[in-house]
């Protein structure tokens, strides 16, 4: 974890890796057809009625990415969902990888907030590996289960 590349590099790798273990062969147009698809990935379809909830509750959005800077803004774009963010951060910025505690400070100090104040909605893991404090079916569950947010407080 203590080297950084950037993640067009690691899923490059990655696809490398598995067509080794398959022992398969891509022609270089397919490759690069393959590796852009990650730029043009589709939203759940819940995710633009729970985003505007949460910011109708009060909450303010960020998004804090392993992704590339260049494929966040693609996929966002793509999307649409790039306005229900004020913040779009890839952990380019302090070159390290979520788990690490280095992109989670970024988090905060981009957001004006204490850590504590930051909440971490993922599908995949909690930073320190413990179970999470809130599991959900839908992204329309989420704001309901997070409460009204904190855009009010005193910064």
């Amino acid at each position: 974890m203590g080297r950084y590349e950037d993640f067009d590099w690691c899923t490059r790798k990655a696809l490398d890796h598995a067509l080794a273990l398959l022992d398969k062969k891509l022609e270089t147009s397919d490759r690069e057809s393959l590796i852009e698809r990650y730029n043009d990935l589709e939203s759940f379809p819940d995710a633009a009625p729970a985003l505007q909830e949460l910011l109708d509750r009060g909450h303010v959005l960020a998004v804090l990415s392993n992704g590339a800077p260049a494929m966040l803004g693609a996929i966002l774009d793509a999307t649409g969902l790039r306005r229900y963010f004020d913040e779009v951060m890839s952990v380019d910025e302090v070159r390290a990888f979520k788990p690490s505690p280095r992109p989670y400070h970024l988090a905060a100090t981009r957001l004006d907030r204490l850590p504590s104040q930051v909440r971490l909605v993922s599908g995949a893991f909690e930073p320190d590996g413990s179970p999470p404090d809130i599991v959900i079916r839908s992204l329309t569950d989420l704001p309901a289960a997070l409460g009204p947010g904190t855009a009010n407080i005193a910064r």
